[in-house]
């Protein structure tokens, strides 16, 4: 019944799972998410359509765009909520614990899985190697539109975000500076 949630389904606008058949699901401080696909020709226009109905309540001048690099606190190809009594927990010493079941459906995948394992700034594992691509974030063979995979776009998250927030700014605000 969330609006925003609704509205992204039926534009299909959301970034998708590995099968790039179902929007991927994961996980940020307010609990299970999905992620807007700044690639999606629809983006500008649901994001325009979030951020006016946001602005006819509370009229802003501009909008700080925090998210400059997804974050995940799951990690897996294919996440689904399986307690949604229980997920998100609502207390504040959890709310960084993924809550999800998450699975990789494909582990062999050379984009979750590069041959050359680089550091992504998380850490390393138990066993001393380097995190995977994708913790802390979605999975790099997550699809985004035009068969785009994260693996090849991941950083220009920001800087997509950032223009479709502009554009959106721009019409709401009737050109005016944003």
């Amino acid at each position: 019944d969330y609006g925003a949630f609704v509205s992204g389904i039926e534009m299909d606008v959301f970034v998708k799972d590995l099968t790039g058949e179902y929007p991927y699901l994961g996980q940020v401080w307010p609990g299970p998410v999905h992620f807007p696909d700044w690639f999606h020709p629809n983006a500008t226009e649901f994001w325009t359509t979030q951020l006016k109905n946001w602005h006819d309540v509370a009229e802003f001048d501009g909008i700080w765009v925090d998210m400059n690099e997804v974050s995940n606190f799951c990690t897996g190809q294919v996440c689904q909520n399986t307690d949604p009594a229980n997920c998100p927990t609502h207390q504040v010493d959890t709310q960084t614990q993924c809550c999800l079941s998450c699975t990789d459906i494909d582990e062999g995948n050379p984009l979750d899985n590069p041959k050359y394992l680089i550091g992504n700034d998380v850490g390393v594992n138990d066993d001393g190697q380097p995190s995977p691509i994708n913790t802390k974030t979605i999975p790099a063979s997550a699809k985004h539109f035009g068969d785009l995979s994260e693996y090849d776009v991941h950083n220009l998250h920001g800087t997509m975000e950032a223009k479709v927030t502009s554009d959106a700014l721009e019409s709401i605000r009737g050109g005016r500076r944003s």
